[in-house]
Parts: structure tokens; C-alpha cells; sequence
């Protein structure tokens, strides 16, 4: 079961998290870079995000102004749900 962190489903909000899930179950998410301390994904939603995603949760980004104006945003949600589902995270939450 892929689960939201509730941290970023409480500052992206209900709204963001949802179109989050929708673009994950759209498969509009690339994983480009996989390793232990970090994950970068590119994600397809009118245009191309870029997201990255760190072993700490503070430190994830993305490209989008919704991020800049929040700090999450819908594209970090559907990359972190893409990485769940594909074991990408599972090294990193080892750690």
C-alpha cells in the first residue's frame, strides 16, 4: 500500500494530494536517477517537472511554483507514490 507522509499531505493540502495521486495513476512520472541518498523524477503534467526527492524530507523539490509558494506541491506527491510502488524507496528508507 503506498502511503502520503502526513507532513506533505498537510502543507500540499487535500486538493494538490489528489491531483498527486492522479498523475501517479496516469503513470506521467519517470524515475531518472535512483541512489541511496537521493531520487529524481520527472513528472508530465502540462509540461515537465522535476523533482527531487532526499533522504531528508525537508530537502525534496520541485520545479513547479506551487512548490515555491508552498514547499509541496502535487508532483512531489506522485513522485513519491511512483518511487513507493517501484521499491525505488526502499534502499533510501533503510538508511
Amino acid at each position: 500500500m503506498i502511503q502520503i507522509p502526513y507532513t506533505l499531505r498537510t502543507l500540499a493540502g487535500e486538493e494538490e494530494t489528489r491531483m498527486g495521486e492522479r498523475i501517479f495513476r496516469a503513470g506521467r512520472v519517470r524515475i531518472t536517477e535512483q541512489s541511496a541518498k537521493l531520487l529524481r523524477c520527472q513528472v508530465m503534467e502540462e509540461g515537465r517537472y522535476e523533482v527531487t526527492i532526499s533522504a531528508d524530507a525537508a530537502s525534496h523539490r520541485c520545479t513547479c511554483a506551487t512548490w515555491q509558494e508552498n514547499g509541496a506541491c502535487r508532483h512531489i506527491v506522485a513522485a513519491l507514490m511512483a518511487c513507493q510502488d517501484a521499491g525505488a524507496m526502499d534502499e533510501m528508507i533503510r538508511r
